[in-house]
């Protein structure tokens, strides 16, 4: 039985069957001591703070707009002079929301840009062929950017003495879509898989230009949290992935495709929301008809003709799409482990306790819309009650869905991990139940769906708004920093040999295997 009693950092080894404070510091700012840096397409002048170099904003890959719309991602374009790299490029489109940005004025509209295929590196400043780590933001496929406050990679840059990335790619509508007229005769754009497209062509960036910051292009770790653990585990089943990274980190994730029906059902949803919104319908009924009047033609030259604001009001309540039409760039899962999972590195694989309960307390569960919630979350002061929070059916309705998914998605990372483990990779694998927020969100959250991605960064932003800010309060700052400290050194191990228990700690890694034996953090 897992005690509930923690005091400082308590990490244990568990045996299962069956079965995501750092003082706030100033933002950086331009140091004459920041040199300037030449990749491939011009030259970059970074921001230097604390040793670590910060270099923001950087294009991977050409604007897809216009005629690259729903397009495979080109070659970055070159540029004159000196690119300032003080300042993120823009996030990419979507509905804003409190898992991209801290504004409550960009909530709940359309937000961000189709022009957003930028990456951002820490580095530290005397780095030399130091391992890379590149971050892939959840958001489920339609939220979220590198650019968010949880993901400042400076800290862990630092900590690691290693180079750390983050990188944006295009989510919902255009990140994936199969609409026949949109074909291009392009197996990768073609694919229904742009979003992977744009992560793999910000691993090739990383290939041919992260020396230049003292990074290692043979050693890359890629890690992703929830929709980026997804990315990072479709990444093993991608022909076009393969040898462009050694390692790699999931964090609240396991496989997912999308099936070719659901796929084609969310392309004719998307449509008629669409043509709903200017009129052109009435309803789903008329779709096919007036598909057939305006003819391959007409819808291609109708849909590169929408703003992209339209686009994303017309995407709203459409789930990403995971999994493409053919294999080109997402192979289909197989039976075989060893075909499901052609390119198998050492993984750390892991989950939190209560995945399930964030998610549906934001989805109809409570009382509270998600920003009444947000107004909640910020009020340090504040001591809401389950009531506050829910009506009675609502509570009984959260717990027992909680309950019921929790056990569905332990089964679906146990067998992930099992099956990670019979194509070749090693794993080791996590469970991370920390549970010392105030009340009442220690009883309704506990350990929460991107709890751990603040202790993976050490970023425990308790002193600005954002939507875990409920979470800390002064008494667990040493505790929290106990934790980030193991995670780290678990981390730094990982990243530099693919071994976490390089670096002694309290915490202890044990193989995942016939013993199922994985590591607990509270």
């Amino acid at each position: 039985m897992l005690s509930r009693h923690r005091v400082g950092v308590g990490v244990i080894t568990l045996l299962v069957s069956g079965f995501t404070i750092a003082q706030p510091s100033a933002p950086p700012t331009a140091d004459a001591s920041a040199p300037t840096i030449q990749v491939q397409t011009g030259q970059v002048l970074p921001t230097q703070q604390d040793g670590v170099l910060q270099a923001l904003g950087i294009p991977f890959a050409k604007p897809p707009v216009g005629a690259l719309r729903w397009r495979a991602p080109q070659d970055a374009a070159p540029w004159d002079g000196v690119r300032d790299a003080s300042h993120f490029g823009n996030a990419c489109a979507q509905i804003g929301n409190f898992y991209t940005t801290d504004n409550t004025a960009d909530f709940d509209k359309p937000f961000g840009s189709e022009d957003c295929l930028y990456l951002n590196i820490w580095a530290p400043a005397e780095a030399h062929q130091r391992p890379v780590l590149v971050f892939i933001h959840g958001g489920g496929g339609v939220f979220g950017a590198g650019s968010y406050g949880a993901y400042d990679g400076r800290r862990l840059a630092r900590e690691l003495d290693a180079v750390v990335v983050s990188t944006n790619y295009r989510l919902g509508i255009f990140g994936g879509i199969e609409v026949d007229a949109l074909r291009s005769g392009d197996p990768l754009s073609d694919s229904g898989s742009l979003w992977l497209l744009d992560q793999i062509k910000a691993l090739e960036w990383v290939a041919h230009n992260i020396a230049a910051f003292g990074g290692d292009p043979g050693n890359v770790t890629v890690m992703g949290h929830s929709a980026g653990g997804v990315s990072v585990l479709a990444m093993l089943r991608s022909p076009l992935a393969t040898g462009k990274f050694s390692k790699a980190v999931v964090l609240s994730a396991f496989p997912a495709y999308t099936e070719p029906e659901e796929r084609q059902q969310r392309s004719t949803t998307f449509l008629t929301q669409v043509m709903r919104r200017d009129g052109t319908l009435a309803d789903e009924k008329e779709l096919q008809k007036h598909l057939k009047r305006l003819g391959d033609e007409g819808l291609r030259t109708y849909l590169y003709a929408k703003p992209a604001s339209d686009l994303i009001e017309a995407s709203r309540g459409i789930r990403a799409v995971v999994g493409g039409g053919d294999d080109a760039v997402l192979r289909a899962p197989k039976t075989d482990p060893h075909q499901d999972f052609p390119n198998p590195v050492p993984m750390l694989i892991g989950m939190v306790d209560n995945e399930a309960s964030m998610l549906f307390l934001l989805e109809g569960f409570s009382k509270l819309t998600p920003l009444q919630f947000w107004d909640v979350a910020n009020q340090v002061d504040a001591e809401p009650t389950r009531r506050d929070l829910f009506t009675w059916f609502g509570d009984w309705r959260f717990r027992l869905s909680t309950s019921i998914t929790n056990i569905y998605l332990r089964h679906k990372v146990t067998d992930a991990a099992n099956r990670l483990t019979q194509a070749g990779a090693p794993v080791y694998r996590y469970y991370f139940d920390w549970n010392d927020q105030p009340q009442p969100w220690r009883s309704v959250l506990g350990s929460y769906h991107g709890l751990d991605v603040p202790f993976v960064f050490g970023n425990f932003r308790d002193s600005e708004p954002n939507f875990g800010r409920f979470s800390w309060t002064p008494e667990t700052v040493e505790a929290r920093e106990a934790i980030h400290s193991a995670m780290a050194k678990a981390l730094k191990g990982f990243v530099e040999s693919g071994d976490p228990n390089r670096y002694p700690s309290q915490m202890k890694w044990p193989l995942w295997d016939a013993s199922h034996e994985m590591t607990v953090i509270r």
